[in-house]
């Protein structure tokens, strides 16, 4: 059997077509798994970082304005730092909010737990040191904010930062 010169032809552009075809199916499925991964990060994992750091931004600002507080002479700024930190720790509590609705695992709400367990013991150590601030015990306030208050933000600080790890490990292992 010949082949001719019709056949060589039709013999070639099938190949090319089934070749174009396997590419192009190959190039979709890579699109999808790309697509999938790139959901996955920016639906489950950067949500998470973003709530992480706000919390932690949050914290420090409610720390200054402790500070603030303490070092305030007159009345009428004492409550504008304490609204202030009002609007900060419920700012807090929506982030907080905001992040639980971001639970991918076991670890990750544990993390969190963590988390608010130490934000609960910071508000009770910044009850303690707003109430000698408010009766101008400026000293007691400064001595207990560098003891029981620089340790319980310290183990806040700290948590925080290994939840924003978690995610941010996380989003990149993704």
């Amino acid at each position: 059997m010949r082949l001719t010169i019709k056949f060589k032809l039709i013999l070639a552009f099938a190949i090319i077509t089934v070749l174009v075809l396997g590419i192009n199916i190959y190039s979709v499925y890579s699109l999808k798994v790309v697509n999938d991964k790139s959901t996955e990060i920016s639906v489950t994992w950067l949500p998470g970082v973003s709530a992480a750091h706000s919390i932690n931004t949050l914290t420090s600002d409610y720390r200054i304005l402790e500070f603030r507080h303490i070092i305030s002479t007159q009345n009428t700024e004492m409550t504008q730092f304490e609204k202030d930190m009002d609007v900060k720790n419920e700012e807090t509590k929506e982030q907080m909010n905001n992040y639980e609705k971001t639970f991918y695992s076991d670890t990750d709400k544990a993390l969190f737990n963590t988390v608010k367990t130490e934000w609960e013991n910071y508000l009770e150590v910044h009850k303690m040191v707003i109430e000698l601030s408010r009766q101008f015990r400026n000293d007691e306030a400064i001595t207990l904010m560098q003891s029981n208050g620089e340790k319980a933000f310290d183990a806040v600080s700290n948590s925080l930062s290994e939840l924003v790890k978690f995610n941010e490990e996380n989003s990149t292992r993704a």
